[in-house]
């Protein structure tokens, strides 16, 4: 590419070529450093596009501030490229500016074609967006408008499904997953979603079968487990529960979720110190969870009908939960997050149902706006 300019620019250019250089090095500061050294007004279109391209290059490469750099004053001088300001949003939200992700992702929108495939993950990223803030209404129409787009992406009814299950929505959830599956038979986070929606339906022996599907593709999966307890759990088949609930801990002891459906068997079958237990586990790994009150009350019950009679490996107070339903020695939100094991924990809804959000959630689909990646 020829560029017809003095010096001064082919300095600067060399200047953001260092940027580039010195981002894969990973030194992003000293790249943001070299964006900045650039003219604020490009003296060509073709320099704007040059923004824009090292910025794309930054983000594919995972250097996501100085992404942010380059598109941001690529997008002053090309307001109109959509494809920018939808890499934009991916990587604003990778770098948790929500709020502007959200600005990103609908200004994208706005300047695709009414039917171009590329609006549904526009519109699911809003979604994914507006979720993360607890704005579950708004997060529902956005995914609906990216079903109604792509209707036959597994991954919108998967997340459609978590998003109607945080609000407590099971029958609209089941019918979300059931899709998903469909759609995707080899989708075992989604088998194991529409697994658990049947079971607080009551549909116990459906869930059964949903959740065998789910182990048969992913036999270590400790939230697929603990939908088969939760299933038998249901239908007063608790020392099969519990079996199973056992199985889930030795492979993740860190989901509270598990340790409460095993207190609430144990306590069915009138064990009730070893109920206990449970209980302060679970009140520990999860103090903020819609649950916890509830647990609060019940361990503070359970203390006194227990009494001296609890057995030398009771919960210390230094990790006992008060009536308050607050751990006594964390912090507030500092405990482990139960139901999301990656590295961005977002604010999500309710964990009423597995929250096996999608890897897109916590990823960056790159280069361009294309359609919903499969999980696996």
């Amino acid at each position: 590419m020829t560029f017809r300019t003095g010096h001064h620019y082919l300095r600067l250019l060399g200047v953001a070529m260092g940027a580039v250089l010195l981002a894969g090095s990973v030194v992003c500061t000293n790249a943001v450093a070299g964006v900045t050294a650039l003219p604020a007004t490009p003296p060509t279109q073709r320099w704007a596009t040059l923004y824009g391209t090292m910025g794309m290059q930054m983000a594919a490469n995972g250097h996501l501030i100085a992404a942010d750099a380059f598109l941001g004053r690529a997008l002053v001088f090309k307001p109109e490229k959509a494809s920018w300001h939808g890499i934009h949003g991916m990587v604003l939200q990778g770098l948790d500016k929500d709020d502007e992700a959200i600005a990103a992702f609908t200004q994208a929108i706005t300047l695709l074609p009414d039917d171009s495939p590329r609006r549904a993950e526009g519109y699911y990223k809003l979604g994914l967006l507006h979720s993360k803030q607890g704005d579950v209404d708004t997060a529902i129409r956005w995914i609906n408008k990216a079903i109604a787009l792509a209707p036959d992406e597994a991954m919108l009814h998967y997340d459609a499904g978590v998003f109607y299950a945080s609000q407590n929505n099971y029958a609209a959830a089941a019918k979300a997953t059931q899709r998903a599956t469909e759609l995707d038979p080899e989708f075992a986070e989604a088998w194991n979603n529409h697994a658990y929606a049947l079971a607080n339906l009551g549909r116990y022996d459906e869930a059964l079968t949903a959740v065998e599907q789910s182990l048969e593709k992913s036999p270590t999966n400790a939230a697929a487990l603990d939908t088969k307890g939760f299933a038998l759990q249901g239908l007063k088949r608790y020392d099969e529960a519990l079996d199973v609930y056992e199985a889930a801990l030795k492979l993740n002891a860190n989901i509270g979720e598990i340790h409460l459906h095993k207190a609430q068997t144990l306590e069915a079958l009138d064990r009730l110190p070893e109920a206990l237990i449970a209980y302060e586990h679970f009140a520990m790994l999860s103090p903020s969870a819609p649950e916890a009150p509830m647990v609060a009350k019940k361990i503070k019950a359970l203390r006194q009908q227990v009494g001296d009679f609890m057995p030398d490996n009771t919960t210390s107070d230094e990790t006992a939960t008060d009536a308050d339903g607050a751990a006594s020695g964390t912090d507030e939100g500092g405990a482990t997050s139960l139901l999301l094991q990656d590295d961005f924990r977002p604010a999500a809804p309710s964990p009423q149902l597995k929250l096996l959000f999608s890897k897109q959630w916590h990823g960056i689909a790159l280069p361009s706006l294309g359609a919903p990646k499969q999980p696996h």
